[in-house]
Formats: C-alpha cells, sequence, structure tokens
C-alpha cells in the first residue's frame, strides 16, 4: 500500500530558530574530543528519564534505545562530556521522577502544557507537532476533520497520562475514552475493532500506521491536527546549570545541523 498519509505535514516542522536571550555555555557543557565509549544504563552519568514506547520520538528495540530524543540523549552526553544512563518508566511516571531528583532530565516527546509547567522547567521546543487520529481505513472520510470526536459518540484510545488522555477526557464529553499502556496498544484495540479511533502525537501514529500497512494492514492517519504542541526536554526547577546546557546544545545545533539532521533521519514523515 501507497503511504502517501506519510508527507511531511505543513504544522510539522523543525524548530530552527532558537532563541538567542540565554546564559553563556557552561564550562560543563564543552565537548572534548576523545570521550571514551561508555556503556548506557549502567554506573553514574546523566539520567535520562523516557518512557521507552514511543517510536519514532523514544523506543528500545533489540536492547537499545532508538529514535529522536535516544540520539539527541546521546549527543548532550557527548557534548556534556559524560556518560548518560537511559531510565525507563511509565510516561505518566517522568515529571514526578524527576521533581524527586531519580533523573536529572526528560528526554521523552513530551509536548509543553499549562498543566507540566508548574511541575518542571522546560527547555526550549526542538519541534512543533499536534495531536490527530489513527483510523481504520474504512472510517476515513467520517474522521476526515478529526475535530469531528469533540462532539460525537465515538470510541478513542489514547496512551494514559499523555496529553492525548487530557484533551479527550476534556474536550470530547460524548465520546468514551479507554487509556491503554502505549499507543501501539491502542492500535492493537483499534485493529481489533474495541475503539473506533486512537488519539497521540502525529510522529508517532504515522510510525504505527507505517508498520501496519507494511504488514498489509488498514489503519491510516488523519492528515489534519487538532492541536499544535511544541516538543521539549524537562529538567527540574531550579536547575539552571542543566537548563542552560541543554538551551546552549539546541542552540548550538541548529546553527550546525545537527537538530535538522537527527529529526529527519529519525521522523519517517516522507512517502
Amino acid at each position: 500500500m501507497v503511504l502517501s498519509m506519510f508527507r511531511p505535514l505543513p504544522c510539522f516542522r523543525i524548530s530552527l530558530g532558537l532563541g538567542s536571550g540565554l546564559a553563556s555555555l557552561l564550562v560543563l557543557a564543552i565537548c572534548f574530543s576523545g570521550c571514551a565509549v561508555v556503556k548506557e544504563d549502567t554506573g553514574p552519568g546523566l539520567r535520562v528519564g523516557v518512557a521507552a514506547n514511543a517510536p519514532p520520538l523514544i523506543a528500545k528495540e533489540g536492547g537499545k534505545y532508538t529514535g529522536v530524543e535516544a540520539e539527541f540523549a546521546r549527543a548532550l552526553g557527548a557534548r556534556l562530556g559524560v556518560p548518560i544512563r537511559f531510565v525507563n518508566m511509565p510516561f505518566d511516571k517522568l515529571l514526578s521522577a524527576l521533581d524527586a531528583g531519580k533523573i536529572d532530565i526528560v528526554m521523552s516527546g513530551m509536548t509543553v502544557t499549562a498543566l507540566r509547567e508548574p511541575l518542571a522547567q522546560f527547555c526550549e521546543a526542538y519541534a512543533t507537532t499536534g495531536q490527530t487520529l489513527m483510523v481504520q481505513a474504512k472510517d476515513l472520510w467520517t474522521y476526515s476533520y478529526p475535530a469531528v470526536v469533540f462532539v460525537i459518540e465515538t470510541r478513542i484510545g489514547v496512551e494514559k497520562g499523555t496529553l492525548s488522555e487530557t484533551l479527550a477526557r476534556q474536550k470530547c464529553p460524548r465520546a468514551t475514552v479507554t487509556a491503554f499502556s502505549s499507543v501501539k496498544a491502542a492500535s492493537d484495540a483499534l485493529k481489533a475493532g474495541r475503539v473506533d479511533v486512537v488519539m497521540a502525537d502525529a510522529p508517532i501514529l504515522w510510525r504505527v500506521a507505517a508498520k501496519v500497512q507494511a504488514a498489509g494492514g488498514d489503519l491510516v492517519v488523519v492528515r489534519r491536527f487538532l492541536t499544535q504542541e511544541n516538543l521539549a526536554w524537562a529538567v527540574r526547577r531550579g536547575d539552571t546549570e542543566m537548563l542552560d546546557a541543554a538551551n546552549a546544545a539546541l542552540r548550538a545545533w541548529s546553527a550546525d545541523g545537527t537538530l535538522a539532521r537527527i529529526l529527519s533521519s529519525a521522523m519517517p514523515v516522507g512517502g
């Protein structure tokens, strides 16, 4: 099946115009050449909180962390000259773990929202995306304007603890909302007919639908977005060194093309 649904959408763009009013680069953040390769997930280092069930943003495949956030984390560790240690947990536990000092930074495709901003400091956004729907091909016409879910009776599958769940529960009063452990689990329910749509971040749905179509399935992603959101990393409130180091990395990567390269290599939006 031709994957025409996965061409770049106007609402998804790489955020290359990062702000310039940040603190100077920290000595901590200088990247020394010849840094030793260290094994991930062991020993001390930068503890990176992830919910590794959302490709292409972050996943764990064959024992290795993959996706946009994994590449960003490795590049950040190299830039700071420190090993990284991925700490995998449910998405809805990440900010509480950050506040408790169990992790140093959240790099897990997290969107910046009014509810999350009091719980952490967010770095500058590295991309703009949005919520949309995945449906069975036979239902695409019904949901071609995805905002219809705000007014009709339908069954929506979401990942627990995500913005998708908040949006569905607050804005879809006539819908039955079911929270799953992952978008993959929600997509399995969609294939089985237990839900009518899956709501999630567009890049995640593109990857899931592409795999389903490659296997002969008929799940498709609605082209239009329900929202427009910034993706960013979160650090503990008061940890200005970590915030400044991460933002300095984003500015440098924006200037030298690293940001665009990592995003374009992992986001499967081309058809």
